[in-house]
């Protein structure tokens, strides 16, 4: 009789059609100390390309890998699900396919939940990367910090203003699986399969048992200049951030008028105005800025950053909007390297 091998660390890896990719990631994983004492889960949505050869030469080597290949395709957010459903870990690290784990993340983050027993999860930084996975140190890591120590946290609303736009990277989320399939058991997470079911079901399990923490380090090379989500149109994929974070937001803080717009004006800062920006240097019609404005008016023009941090870049020409960015980047953004996080990894700038 066989005994089901116990993991502390799943690497939970949905995907679809990342072939071009996913070899990047597995390798990283296998270059890591505690690559064999830990386990990879794929679950791949119905691939058209050699996603299944790739993983096939990994499952040749390793006996460590569980993959699943879905018949037809089910949506991200159920694949999300299936991914941590595969997996006999202790804590899921959820993994987007075409990002990369830095150099000794695997036994750093070993280490942060052997250290703090009962952790609902961790949120790990991000390296910025190049499509082809070269540093960018001019660009900030999304989640910014001074500190280079570890953030626990045990305040709900505190976690959800502070970390609750962060959730949406996926690569930067490790969940207790005990608490994730407790959630998903009550069913609950129905409603909100929008892309960002894994930010509803973390931010359930921290109103349940709010004992979180944040590494600043960056243990995850952000793959930049690929989101699967902009397949349809640079509307769309901004209004899945939009409708997505707010639908949830609202299921739980509908009656904290006040946490609730601090969240709100987080998305608006981090995820928002990013696409305005992109979308002016990129020359889009008048139409689709005023289709912007009528998309998120009423849901947010009662939060001042809606007015001060978003609408000037809706309004303001792209000769301008050149101008403030070359300020920016001139005179205010700080180089963000690997040292000003990550010490000591062994990676090319």
């Amino acid at each position: 009789m066989s005994i089901e091998k116990k993991y502390r660390i799943s690497v939970c890896i949905p995907t679809y059609n990342r072939g071009e990719y996913i070899e990047e990631l597995l390798n990283s994983f296998y270059i890591q100390p505690l690559a064999l004492e830990c386990q990879v889960v794929i679950s791949d949505n119905a691939s058209t390309d050699n996603t299944d050869i790739i993983v096939s030469s990994f499952i040749g080597k390793y006996d460590n890998i569980i993959y699943i290949k879905n018949k037809n395709n089910i949506g991200a957010d159920l694949n999300y699900l299936q991914v941590v459903s595969n997996s006999s870990a202790e804590y899921c690290w959820l993994m987007g396919s075409d990002d990369i784990l830095l150099p000794q993340s695997l036994y750093e983050i070993n280490k942060i939940i052997e250290k703090n027993k009962g952790i609902t999860g961790i949120s790990v930084n991000q390296l910025y990367m190049s499509k082809d996975l070269k540093c960018i140190p001019s660009v900030p890591p999304l989640f910014k910090t001074k500190s280079k120590d570890l953030t626990i946290y045990k305040n709900f609303e505190e976690i959800s203003i502070e970390l609750g736009f962060y959730f949406g990277y996926l690569s930067g989320q490790i969940v207790n699986r005990h608490y994730w399939n407790e959630i998903i058991s009550q069913g609950n997470y129905k409603p909100f399969l929008n892309a960002y079911v894994h930010v509803y079901i973390i931010l359930s399990i921290i109103k349940v048992k709010p004992y979180w923490i944040f590494d600043p380090v960056q243990r995850v090379g952000y793959r930049s200049g690929n989101d699967s989500f902009l397949n349809n149109d640079a509307l769309n994929r901004l209004l899945i951030d939009v409708n997505g974070y707010s639908k949830i937001y609202q299921n739980f803080f509908k009656a904290n008028k006040k946490t609730l717009s601090k969240c709100q004006s987080a998305i608006i800062i981090k995820y928002i105005r990013g696409h305005v920006i992109e979308a002016k240097l990129n020359n889009a019609s008048a139409g689709f800025f005023l289709r912007v404005f009528m998309s998120t008016y009423l849901l947010y023009y009662k939060i001042l950053k809606y007015w001060t941090h978003l609408m000037p870049f809706i309004i303001l020409p792209v000769k301008i909007i050149k101008i403030i960015k070359y300020l920016y980047r001139r005179f205010l953004r700080k180089k963000y390297t690997i040292d000003n996080y990550a010490e000591n990894l062994d990676i090319k700038k």
